[in-house]
């Protein structure tokens, strides 16, 4: 389990993103889920949920991605941008694909 909240209780910005991102991937290697608990983190910026998890399907399938990460009390507010972000990439990736 990560506790996002030892990141701070306003998580903001692409540099902490990809430092939480390359934390997440490091421990997707392992046989059961990554638990990322928000408990106690107030906010989470757009730019770091995209750093930090929509970034991740650059080198996760989606299938993957759904099995290695979980996500854990997350407040209304962070789950949307957290959708938001995960099917914007997801879009992205079909958009090249179709391109290639």
């Amino acid at each position: 389990m990560i506790k996002m909240k030892e990141f701070g209780t306003h998580l903001t910005g692409r540099a902490l993103g990809k430092k939480v991102r390359e934390l997440i991937l490091g421990k997707t290697k392992e046989s059961t889920p990554v638990l990322l608990d928000f408990a106690g983190v107030q906010m989470a910026s757009h730019s770091f949920c995209d750093e930090a998890i929509g970034k991740m399907l650059q080198e996760l399938e989606f299938k993957e991605f759904k099995r290695a990460v979980k996500f854990v009390n997350c407040c209304a507010e962070i789950k949307s941008i957290i959708k938001f972000v995960l099917r914007d990439r997801l879009t992205e990736k079909r958009t090249c694909a179709t391109l290639v």
